[in-house]
């Protein structure tokens, strides 16, 4: 039996769409409108002056440079009520004894204040391969993958949990961001209050 050209079309098109390689192809990180890897939001903070918010998003920028990664390039901006860096965590193979390097994630951070409102930004996600050099020691190989890449063909699961990884890590820091930038006002008013009753 002969097939027309509709129904061969359909064919063709259920094949491509079964043996497609889709493994892998989830986007943990939002893309923005260049179809980059971008975390960003504008937040209500009302009551909130400039000044506080400012000052508490430097005791953020603190608190991030004991995390276990690497900061640079840290630009600070009191006028304009604004941070912002670079930031590096590694990324590894396995885990628990076995773990060992894989290689980094790279991204640039921002955090900008207005009164009664802040606005951060996280974006140029890049993995950095990691390799052995000839004296045993795991650097950089100086080849990079931007994060926003779904395929990684022969090591895709790896590929995934690194990606994977990133969203975990920005969210957290996101979380922590949050806190902190309301967490003196909150504290100052406390104490505010608490003469107001002693007194």
């Amino acid at each position: 039996m002969k097939m027309s050209n509709p129904v061969k079309l359909i064919v063709l098109l259920a094949i491509a769409f079964v043996f497609s390689p889709r493994t892998g192809q989830t986007q943990f990180l939002p893309l923005n409108g260049a179809g980059k890897c971008e975390m960003t939001e504008v937040v209500i903070a009302e009551g909130f002056s400039r000044s506080i918010l400012y000052s508490n998003e430097l005791k953020w920028l603190k608190g991030l440079s004991r995390v276990d990664g690497k900061l640079s390039s840290i630009a600070k901006d009191s006028i304009a009520g604004k941070i912002s860096g670079n930031f590096e965590f590694l990324v590894y193979a396995q885990s628990g004894i076995l773990r060992k390097v894989a290689g980094s994630i790279s991204y640039h951070f921002s955090v900008e204040t207005k009164e009664g409102k802040y606005r951060y930004s996280f974006t140029d996600f890049v993995f950095h391969y990691y390799a052995q050099d000839r004296n045993y020691r795991i650097v950089k190989k100086g080849n990079t993958k931007p994060v926003e890449e779904t395929i990684a063909l022969g090591w895709q699961k790896l590929w995934s949990e690194h990606r994977k990884t990133a969203n975990i890590w920005v969210s957290n820091q996101i979380d922590e961001l949050k806190v902190k930038i309301v967490e003196t006002y909150k504290e100052v008013n406390a104490k505010a209050e608490e003469k107001k009753v002693d007194w």
